[in-house]
């Protein structure tokens, strides 16, 4: 899906690039819909279990970033490049299939009730904060990492600190 879209991606090609046959994907899923909002769950969850990690250990070395760097930095790794097109397909997906987007907001909603359990010293509201300026960076740099190679002369390390210090983390 992160080469051809959605709409292009049909279950025969995924099973072949997957090297299965797609009746195993069949057994699983019942239509391509599904196995893409699994897909979405599971990177959501993939992706932010890195992020909260990243705090809970900036946060014990108290690093003044509060670990808010670290996934721009994990994007910018060339090996990602297919993570990054996948991601961006899934905020399309988001944009045009509800139950996609149903998907997406759970997993982000569970993992701010993790992140309110890690940090019990934080209010609700600064977490909703973090969680919701991650998400808009990540957005950001999904849409954009396609059309520049600028992204490794950014000081997003000094702007992170910023926003740690700015509310506290």
């Amino acid at each position: 899906m992160s080469k051809t879209g959605f709409t292009g991606a049909t279950i025969s090609r995924i099973a072949r690039k997957s090297d299965i046959t797609s009746g195993s994907i069949y057994n699983f899923y019942a239509d391509k819909e599904s196995l893409m909002n699994d897909s979405v769950s599971e990177l959501m969850r993939t992706t932010q279990r890195q992020n909260l990690d990243s705090k809970k250990v900036a946060s014990s070395l108290h690093k003044p970033n509060f670990g808010l760097t670290d996934s721009f930095d994990f994007g910018l790794i060339p090996d990602r490049r297919t993570w990054l097109r996948f991601r961006q397909e899934c905020i399309i997906a988001t944009r045009h299939h509800k139950k996609t987007h149903k998907e997406m907001k759970k997993v982000i909603t569970e993992l701010n009730e993790s992140m309110t359990q890690s940090f019990p010293h934080l209010s609700p509201a600064v977490v909703n904060l973090v969680s919701m300026g991650e998400q808009a960076i990540g957005y950001g740099y999904s849409s954009l990492f396609g059309y520049t190679n600028l992204f490794d002369k950014c000081d997003f390390d000094a702007i992170m600190v910023q926003v740690a210090k700015q509310n506290s983390l």
